[in-house]
């Protein structure tokens, strides 16, 4: 089945590669399962075994987005062309419960949320529902009117463009108003209450999170454009009430995050990185006039409380908080749990050393977990654990070993080389690590030519014990080739703290290559491996393709060659979330936004690029634009450099489609072993 848009823009957005039904939902007390297959809702009973498709309006012909079951299961809500949909599960009728006005969506997380703050969804049940047979929702509504359009071609060669909203830095951003609804199934009574947050807040930006409390509040985490102040706002909607619970503020920035966990005794577990420079627990009680203050930090140390796709798991009865942490290796992330009553602050790790953990789990009652490890050994497995009820300690009940499941889609014409991991530091004195693969039958006494594969934005972390380095067909084949893979996580990579991390604030593109090429050097300057520095090259997507341009741009000398994917070639062309978090606004910081710009540069490119940079690009791409690419072929005309291209018409960010990942990859290993010979 082809994707919607919808789904498909949505998937760009999740960096998703899943084809098919790619989530589900379920609902336990009424053993249901919600399965979303783009035009249509599968619903699965686990008891019954009886599937069937949700009816939806004849006319509707859009995608279901964001499907949910109401608190009691009783109704599934969607998302279809931008409003929001009840369903009446027993009775069969479907209620459209908002009307958008133009330029506006109901329910719908805008782009710069979901690629930028990683919220998904605009609408959420009160979990208190329902009460006296009314359901209740709040919901963003988000009026986009002012927030400028950009087209992007649509593949093929009928010459179609498609129209988005897209703010560039500087530019205006969407604006979001609370919405709260009461709804009678019964009758089809409905009610709305408005709260205009920018009168509210005035000094607030964006809306980064929103949820339910336990006793029937809306919470916000609202945020400043600056990205360096951000405030947790308490919402009575019986009483159309607004308060300020906790406000934050950075020097730098704040990473946004799932950071708030309301207990129901009305005292909060708040997430906070910007007390102490690594993001940590802390306990919040609130008192009879709702003013809440800090009890107690609950985790310290300098090490993270991991906050990347991962969830806290809270079990209140035993007053003990579960969570992913790098306390003992920022090289594997960990599951560990203290209690947050108790003034020890012990905190025990569940989950095993040597191995790398993602996807945490628990039940309801919080006995029982699910995880996924491995390592670079070559281990994959889905581990459950079990908490014993005579001394609550936690022991594996069933180990389920996936290695055939991830190593399944790797090309198997080339043996699979372990890469090893290194550490140094670098010229500031910081710790760093990188990791390199080795070719087959690597011969010490031999020069072999090496290709850099470079990211080095921030909120990325390539390098750790996970089996993703040892199951990435991509520098496998690199390797196979007969170049050394070298792999870095300079300063500016997470995990490490925000002082690591905000060295790249006003200065992106500044010194992030130089950790590199010191990197490289470490490997040669101490033998561990023998590469020939007349023949190193970079190669890196997105912001990896910028910084593989400014390889070439500022170290000419020692790149003799660079592929770049999907650059970032100036930054006022990039999208206004992520930009101004790290650069602050153009007119704020035009130094910055020139010496971080390839453009700026381009008149230092070697006289040979043509045999020395090559761009590759997805013409569709909505996240980084064609243009940046064009504004550098400009630049690069202007200055009568030479440059290699391929386009791909149907292709957005992520290059997809088998054929083009396969022409891709030839197109760059034939223009690596051209102008960077594996035999010299």
């Amino acid at each position: 089945r082809k994707l919607t848009i919808e789904e498909e823009l949505l998937r760009e957005r999740q960096r998703s590669r899943t084809n098919g039904i790619s989530s589900y939902i379920t609902h336990e007390s009424t053993h249901q399962i919600l399965l979303p297959s783009g035009c249509s809702l599968l619903l699965y009973n686990t008891i019954t075994k009886e599937l069937i498709v949700l009816p939806t309006p004849i006319d509707d012909v859009h995608a279901k987005m964001d499907a949910k079951f109401s608190p009691d299961g009783c109704l599934v809500s969607y998302i279809s062309d931008r409003d929001i949909y009840f369903h009446d599960i027993k009775k069969g009728l479907t209620h459209r419960i908002t009307t958008s006005p133009d330029n506006c969506t109901s329910g719908v997380a805008e782009f710069i949320m979901q690629e930028e703050f990683d919220r998904f969804t605009g609408y959420w049940w009160d979990p208190s529902c329902p009460v006296d047979q009314t359901y209740r929702v709040a919901y963003l509504e988000v009026d986009e009117s002012k927030v400028p359009h950009i087209n992007i071609p649509n593949g093929g060669c009928k010459m179609k463009v498609d129209q988005f909203r897209y703010p560039r830095a500087g530019e205006p951003n969407a604006k979001s108003t609370l919405c709260v609804i009461d709804f009678e199934p019964s009758t089809g009574k409905l009610q709305r209450k408005k709260y205009d947050l920018c009168t509210l807040h005035s000094w607030h930006e964006y809306v980064s999170r929103c949820g339910w409390t336990p006793d029937g509040y809306i919470y916000l985490n609202l945020l400043e454009r600056s990205q360096q102040r951000s405030a947790i706002v308490l919402i009575n909607p019986k009483h159309d009430s607004s308060r300020t619970i906790l406000e934050e503020k950075s020097e730098s920035w704040i990473n946004v995050k799932d950071s708030n966990y309301f207990l129901r005794n009305g005292n909060l577990i708040h997430l906070n990185e910007t007390l102490t420079g690594f993001n940590h627990l802390y306990m919040y009680v609130v008192d009879a006039k709702g003013q809440f203050a800090l009890k107690k930090q609950i985790t310290s140390g300098d090490w993270q409380v991991d906050f990347n796709n991962c969830k806290i798991y809270l079990d209140e009865p035993m007053s003990i908080v579960y969570f992913m942490g790098t306390k003992d290796t920022f090289l594997e992330r960990h599951v560990y749990y203290t209690n947050y009553e108790s003034d020890s602050n012990v905190i025990e790790r569940i989950t095993d050393l040597n191995y790398d953990h993602d996807q945490i789990t628990f039940n309801g009652t919080r006995t029982r977990m699910i995880c996924n490890r491995s390592n670079l050994s070559g281990v994959v497995e889905c581990i459950v654990y079990e908490k014993s009820l005579l001394d609550n300690k936690w022991s594996k009940l069933h180990v389920l070993d996936c290695t055939c499941h991830y190593s399944g889609y790797m090309c198997r014409n080339f043996p699979i080389i372990v890469p090893k991991i290194f550490r140094f530091y670098n010229s500031s004195q910081d710790l760093l690590c990188g990791c390199y693969y080795l070719p087959e039958k690597y011969d010490p006494n031999k020069s072999y030519p090496a290709l850099l594969y470079i990211y080095g934005g921030p909120a990325v972390q390539l390098v750790t014990n996970n089996y993703s380095l040892r199951s990435n067909g991509r520098l496998q084949f690199f390797a196979s080739l007969g170049y050394v893979v070298i792999m870095i996580d300079g300063r500016g990579s997470s995990r490490r703290g925000l002082a690591f991390e905000s060295i790249l604030k006003n200065s992106m593109g500044q010194f992030e290559v130089i950790d590199h090429i010191e990197g490289i050097d470490f490997l040669i300057r101490n033998n561990i491996v023998n590469i020939d520095k007349s023949r190193v090259a970079a190669f890196g997507w997105s912001y990896g393709g910028y910084l593989a341009l400014m390889c070439l741009a500022q170290f000419g000398h020692y790149f003799r060659a660079v592929v770049a994917g999907a650059p970032v070639t100036c930054w006022e062309l990039y999208d206004s979330g992520y930009t101004e978090r790290y650069m602050g606004m153009p007119d704020h910081n035009a130094s910055g936004y020139k010496l971080g710009s390839v453009l700026h540069y381009v008149p230092q490119l070697p006289d040979d690029c043509e045999d020395r940079l090559l761009l590759l690009c997805g013409m569709m791409d909505e996240n980084v634009h064609f243009a940046h690419t064009t504004a550098l072929i400009d630049e690069l005309i202007e200055c009568g450099k030479g440059y290699t291209l391929a386009m791909y018409p149907s292709e957005r960010h992520s290059i997809r489609s088998y054929a083009a990942v396969s022409h891709y990859l030839t197109k760059v290993a034939r223009f690596l072993l051209k102008n960077v010979p594996v035999n010299k």
